[in-house]
């Protein structure tokens, strides 16, 4: 004989296991296997998605450099449309912000730091474009437009010498001297001992008391 009795009977019960069971546990075999080929297929698809995105901020970092607006604005556009979610596009926005200002094309400049503050309220960039935001505003003789700018959200501790900074300038050109330097010595108070920009305010709240 082949098998003894109580072989039999083992592969009898075994029978009627996989009978009873077979296929959930084939079910769940499946489902692992496409949960792990999932996964390897996230991993490569993010690991590609970063690289298209590094490669169009490369691109847009090189037109920056070059002053080529037309690419700084195809990069960037990019970057917005299909890399929005990657950290790279927010760190774009900035860097075409800057190339439109320094290009005076302020109103692109404005659009590219409200993308900033629409889409990474949640990062360390948006308070930058904020504080940046209000100042492309001051510039285009729209200082109210910037207080709400500022007044829009509450600044992290970080970036509360840069905010009281930027609210006196506009305050200034408000013709609301003295909330200005009401602003400068909040700004002044808000560097304590940091290092920060202590000489630029103190300069301006001087200028300001001196004229007051």
């Amino acid at each position: 004989m082949a098998y003894n009795f109580e072989e039999q009977d083992q592969i009898d019960d075994l029978k009627a296991f996989w009978n009873k069971y077979g296929n959930f546990i084939l079910t769940v075999v499946t489902v692992i296997a496409l949960s792990v080929a999932g996964y390897r297929l996230w991993g490569w698809y993010q690991h590609k998605t970063a690289g298209e995105a590094a490669g169009a901020y490369a691109v847009l970092q090189e037109a920056a450099r070059d002053k080529d607006m037309a690419r700084v604005t195809g990069a960037s556009q990019t970057l917005f449309d299909e890399y929005g979610s990657s950290i790279l596009a927010p760190m774009g926005a900035l860097v075409a912000a800057k190339t439109y200002f320094e290009a005076n094309e302020l109103d692109k400049a404005a659009d590219a730091l409200r993308w900033v503050i629409d889409n990474a309220a949640d990062s360390e960039f948006a308070p930058i474009a904020r504080v940046r935001l209000a100042g492309v505003l001051l510039d285009q003789n729209k200082a109210e437009d910037g207080l709400a700018v500022l007044d829009a959200g509450a600044p992290p501790e970080a970036f509360k010498v840069m905010v009281h900074d930027r609210r006196g300038d506009l305050l200034v050109a408000l013709g609301r001297n003295k909330d200005a330097i009401a602003e400068y010595e909040a700004a002044l108070d808000s560097i304590g001992t940091a290092r920060g920009p202590q000489g630029s305010i103190r300069l301006k709240l001087a200028a300001l008391k001196t004229g007051s």
